[in-house]
């Protein structure tokens, strides 16, 4: 080893300690910067990479509604094409489409019916009508009928069949003469998912027809009664449909004179009444989540309602709907003074002419301890209800997300207080969401309007 190699190693230690002294910290901050960088990049990449994941999931969700786009618009150029050169397939969607529109419309007009369903009536059109009809299951699976036209009687059997054992939605009209036709009916009761009938309730109260009927798939029942009908004869006609129906969850019998409270649904759900029964009704459906009653005493009615042991606490309900109150607020009085609905999330008090109960309402919610997020009021013979009676009645109700105010189609907030149900100051106070075609408010009350 040469003197200058030695002399080099014995200075390596002192120039390594110089070294450390006069960059080591430069270098310890320039390693901390570089760990800060890498951790800034690899945020970066990772946030690059969930942009591009969502542009791909949008250029994916964009590419199928283009290709929706497309089917569209294929369509309408075929629709610009005589019928009988039409596709099956289009010729099938226009088909089920037209019966959905009669079913939807049969069931908000209920005095008019078809003499046979749509699908029978488009098998005749033509050998290919019939041919694409019968063989398309789902559109025999809402059946709209007057069982009393008995030229449709005959195909019955066979119209029926075709539904493959889908769940039917079946809309019913008859009368005294229909009898024959409804035995046919009765016979695929077992298939029925929905059904909604208007006529002659006595028919369905004889003993070789219940013998027919099961009803292991229905879910929704519709029963409109005929005002001319007995008690007992329509008590045991729809006693008829209950006992026989397993899923039953909905039940509407909004023009039944009263509820039979002799029977007992144990999973419904749903019911829509006249029952003035309230207790009743709520003590013999104790799974009921939505209620809609209806209250049909004259407007001068001065009858008191009865309240001996109407209180009772019933945590199930979560929707309650209150129509036709009349008697000067006396049922809403009631229904808020002696009821608790600790889980209410929606309140309709719709079409009552009466006074808003104000005292009621506040010591109600208060009692209950609910928190209506969704209210509704109005209608066509609307509340008795001022700005202020309404203000105090949101103030009950912070957690409110969405108010409507049911109002005529001819409404002026600014005309004469006698002629409209809120002013148009009330109209500023709230945040309007819109205006739909019926003339409804539907508004968020400001956060203003709870201070």
């Amino acid at each position: 080893m040469s003197h200058n190699d030695k002399l080099h190693y014995n200075n390596t230690p002192e120039i390594i300690k110089n070294f450390r002294e006069t960059w080591g910290p430069t270098l310890v901050a320039w390693d901390e910067a570089t760990e800060e960088m890498l951790a800034i990049a690899d945020k970066k990449i990772k946030g690059l990479d969930d942009e591009i994941s969502e542009l791909e999931a949008c250029r994916s969700s964009k590419w199928n509604e283009r290709k929706k786009w497309e089917q569209w618009k294929n369509k309408l150029h075929a629709l610009r094409s005589p019928i009988r050169k039409l596709p099956d397939e289009l010729l099938s969607e226009i088909l089920q489409h037209q019966d959905n529109l009669i079913y939807s419309h049969y069931e908000s007009h209920s005095d008019i019916f078809c003499k046979a369903p749509m699908t029978v009536i488009a098998s005749q059109v033509c050998f290919r009508w019939q041919k694409l009809v019968e063989g398309s299951p789902i559109l025999w699976s809402k059946l709209t009928v007057d069982i009393s036209m008995l030229a449709w009687s005959g195909r019955h059997p066979l119209d029926l069949s075709l539904t493959l054992n889908l769940p039917l939605y079946m809309n019913m009209n008859t009368n005294t003469g229909g009898i024959p036709g409804l035995f046919l009916l009765a016979e695929q009761a077992y298939w029925w998912k929905s059904f909604k009938y208007v006529g002659e309730r006595s028919v369905w109260a004889d003993e070789a027809l219940a013998k027919k009927l099961d009803f292991p798939l229905l879910m929704e029942l519709n029963w409109e009664a005929a005002c001319d009908i007995p008690e007992a004869i329509e008590r045991e006609a729809f006693n008829c449909f209950v006992r026989h129906s397993p899923r039953l969850y909905s039940i509407r019998v909004n023009f039944i004179s009263e509820l039979p409270l002799s029977i007992s649904v144990l999973n419904l759900d749903s019911l829509i009444t006249s029952q003035s029964d309230l207790k009743g009704v709520l003590d013999n459906f104790p799974s009921l989540k939505s209620l809609d009653i209806r209250f049909y005493e004259e407007e001068d009615s001065e009858e008191p309602i009865e309240q001996q042991e109407m209180s009772g606490s019933y945590p199930n309900i979560t929707s309650l709907s209150i129509t036709h109150a009349f008697r000067q607020g006396a049922s809403l009085k009631v229904i808020f003074t002696f009821f608790s609905f600790p889980c209410l999330r929606e309140l309709i008090v719709d079409h009552s002419k009466c006074e808003w109960p104000t005292e009621a309402f506040k010591s109600f919610i208060s009692s209950s301890g609910c928190r209506i997020q969704s209210l509704v009021l109005g209608g066509e013979m609307y509340l008795e209800l001022s700005d202020e009676d309404l203000f105090r009645a949101l103030q009950c109700v912070p957690e409110l997300s969405s108010l409507q105010l049911h109002v005529p189609d001819d409404y002026n907030p600014y005309s004469l207080p006698s002629h409209r149900p809120f002013s148009a100051y009330l109209l500023e106070k709230l945040m309007l969401n819109g205006k739909n075609p019926d003339s409804d408010i539907i508004a968020k009350p400001r956060k203003s309007l709870y201070n």
